[in-house]
């Protein structure tokens, strides 16, 4: 109908909808009540497939994308965790290295291609880096298939803390802390660069820096 304000379309990766973003959007509608935001959750290639083909006008994703279309706007970093499910039999919550895990196997998540970084290859480095020659990984591009096989027992991950909170806290998932072992997924968001950017956009993107500072 002629004179209806057109939503503002965001796309987040699903681990990234939580308070921040949450607290983000409630900002956003607290200055533009009067404009629908459509929020969309996909993973991080998803995300920029998104933003670079118009059906989002902002995207929240993992790591910076290196497609001459889009810019990355840094927001922050989410502490990753090794995670293990709370059946282990490793039962220490602090290791002095990676050597007890060396012969787990590891859930992760496809590289992306044409992409230098992303978190499948952050996993292989961090492993590489730790002594762990030709690990056994399976990737499974989806982090909720991902805690539930863990639950079940099928391997041990690394995973952002934020992701866990609820299994942490039920009991189901524990992290292991490894000595020298620090990790971190930047978080950012992406937009076109040719693409005109509405104030609106612009204004929510605003609103997320300012609710990521927990990020920095």
């Amino acid at each position: 109908m002629a004179g209806e304000p057109r939503p503002l379309s965001v796309a987040v990766v699903g681990t990234l909808a939580d308070s921040h973003v949450v607290d983000a959007l409630r900002a956003f509608e607290a200055r533009f009540p009067e404009t629908p935001v459509d929020l969309r959750t996909a993973t991080s290639r998803e995300v920029s497939v998104l933003v670079r083909t118009g059906e989002a006008a902002v995207g929240l994703r993992y790591f910076p994308d290196v497609h001459p279309a889009l810019e990355s706007v840094t927001l922050g970093a989410e502490r990753l965790a090794i995670v293990a499910p709370a059946s282990h039999e490793i039962t220490e919550r602090h290791l002095p290295d990676l050597g007890p895990l060396k012969d787990e196997r590891w859930l992760g998540f496809p590289p992306e291609r044409h992409q230098p970084d992303s978190f499948g290859h952050l996993l292989r480095r961090l492993l590489a880096s730790a002594g762990v020659a030709d690990p056994s990984i399976t990737l499974i591009d989806s982090l909720t298939a991902q805690k539930r096989l863990l639950e079940a027992g099928l391997g041990v991950a690394l995973m952002p803390v934020g992701a866990i909170r609820e299994e942490l806290r039920i009991g189901s998932l524990r992290t292991i802390d490894v000595h020298g072992l620090a990790a971190e997924l930047p978080v950012v968001a992406v937009r076109r660069r040719d693409g005109h950017q509405s104030p609106l956009a612009a204004a929510f993107l605003t609103e997320l820096k300012a609710h990521t500072s927990e990020l920095r």
